[in-house]
């Protein structure tokens, strides 16, 4: 802060308009719409997910839930040979919801331990950016500004430090964005494979973690517009319900 604060000010006051610019504020200038041109933001997002990576297999993981009771499920699991209630008396053992766990079984018995189960977090990070821009689009959204939020939402601060951790926060905010994905790719076009997939998704996000219990309801409110189309793909409806009911926390 101390050395970037006054720099970035004097690099503000020497790029304004009607001031003689000297020799290096001309290049930072044609540096700057070179930038623009290119249209950094991927790369920025390229370069932070490489960071992720790095930071993330460099150093072991220390989130709180993950390492207190997610991980410990998996292992009290493991050991019975199939899911069972585990008596102990640290709730959240007990009360949380399985989806990202038993996501990280495989992982597990792979590696025989849980630093590997980042890579799920860091497919979740790289399918946000596609999945906000097709929503944006669907919302009506111009193609410039879908493009460019696509690529600054997942750069925020707490999705970045999610996408590199064990966390499970990350891997439900994809799953919603999903399933407002498909719903209105099922509105676009009543194809019922979209309706099937939106339900899929919507159920799977609350299964992840009980506080995303609400989040479906947008997903519903989208699919609700189309209340008419519903009857029309009665497998894909009925599929969705079921199979998406068994997903969720319900």
């Amino acid at each position: 802060l101390l050395a970037g604060l006054p720099a970035a000010t004097a690099l503000i006051v020497l790029s304004s308009k009607g001031h003689s610019l000297p020799w290096a504020a001309l290049n930072f200038r044609r540096v700057r719409v070179w930038w623009k041109r290119k249209r950094p933001l991927p790369l920025l997002f390229l370069a932070i997910f490489a960071l992720v990576v790095l930071g993330s297999v460099w150093h072991a993981p220390n989130n709180f839930d993950g390492l207190s009771y997610r991980a410990a499920r998996v292992l009290f699991w493991l050991k019975a040979h199939h899911w069972s209630w585990i008596h102990s008396p640290y709730s959240p053992i007990n009360h949380t919801l399985p989806n990202y766990e038993w996501l990280t079984v495989p992982m597990f018995l792979v590696t025989g331990g849980f630093h590997s189960t980042i890579i799920i977090n860091w497919i979740a990070f790289l399918l946000v950016p596609p999945l906000f821009f097709s929503f944006l689009r669907a919302l009506g959204a111009s193609g410039r500004m879908a493009w460019d939020w696509m690529w600054l939402l997942p750069s925020g601060y707490i999705i970045t430090m999610l996408a590199g951790g064990i966390g499970n926060d990350l891997l439900g905010l994809t799953a919603l964005l999903a399933g407002l994905h498909f719903a209105r790719r099922y509105g676009a076009s009543g194809k019922g494979g979209f309706l099937l997939d939106a339900l899929l998704a919507a159920g799977f996000c609350t299964g992840v973690k009980l506080s995303n219990l609400p989040l479906p309801a947008f997903v519903l409110i989208l699919l609700w517009q189309e209340r008419r189309r519903l009857l029309t793909n009665k497998a894909a409806l009925a599929g969705g319900i079921v199979f998406g009911t068994l997903a969720s926390a319900v």
